[in-house]
């Protein structure tokens, strides 16, 4: 246990049972222009990626997985902080609120 706890991790990701549908998550948040994030997808909308302004973190989502990704190799304490900032920011969001569910 000590040597996990003594890690470096990027990635915490979290499989979703059922599908996310991207393409109408990405259409959504366009519509709400919100502020403070940027969104960064494929032409075939198979992913997306939000990345807040000013962290060193940003959400992955797949069809079945949503990840918080560091930009740096963090101990797991601080990805479990990450991942509190990441999801206060899902569930300020009318439009991600659902991938806590």
């Amino acid at each position: 246990m000590q040597k996990i706890l003594n890690s470096h991790f990027d990635k915490v990701r979290f499989s979703i049972s059922g599908k996310i549908d991207i393409e109408e998550l990405i259409d959504k948040l366009e519509a709400e222009e919100p502020e403070g994030i940027s969104i960064e997808y494929p032409a075939d909308y198979s992913t997306v990626t939000i990345s807040p302004d000013d962290t060193n973190w940003s959400i992955y989502i797949e069809k079945s997985s949503v990840s918080i990704v560091n930009h740096y190799l963090e101990s797991p304490v601080n990805m479990l902080l990450c991942f509190n900032e990441s999801r206060n920011l899902i569930s300020s969001d009318e439009n991600l609120r659902p991938l806590l569910e």
